[in-house]
């Protein structure tokens, strides 16, 4: 997929730049989550891919130590994608948002519209 690689190129160019958690959660919510948007759009995600997405920008958010292990999370990632009215980051679940997205594609096409 594509998405991934960007996805991945664009972490890689950040991670050289000491960047405090809360600007880490900022950058995934708004750049990383919407790289992949249209491509989940047209053709959907695989699970397998929305994993790989996810684990992308938890490593991302957490950082991997010298032996390039993940650090430990301190909250799990299905807490943060909670939106902030139940207590998460409002982060992206990328299955559902690709589930979302397939669904509003293919409502624009029967009903006739245009796809936005």
């Amino acid at each position: 997929m594509a998405a991934l690689r960007k996805l991945n190129s664009q972490i890689l160019q950040w991670k050289n730049f000491y960047l405090p958690w809360a600007a880490r959660v900022v950058l995934i919510k708004h750049v990383l989550a919407q790289i992949p948007s249209f491509v989940m759009m047209a053709v959907g995600c695989s699970v397998k891919d929305a994993k790989r997405l996810e684990q992308y920008c938890r490593q991302f958010l957490w950082g991997v130590n010298e032996q390039g292990i993940l650090k430990k999370p301190l909250i799990a990632w299905r807490k943060m994608a909670r939106p902030k009215e139940q207590g998460g980051l409002g982060l992206m679940d990328f299955k559902d948002q690709s589930d979302a997205l397939q669904m509003r594609y293919m409502t624009a096409i029967l009903d006739g519209r245009n796809v936005e």
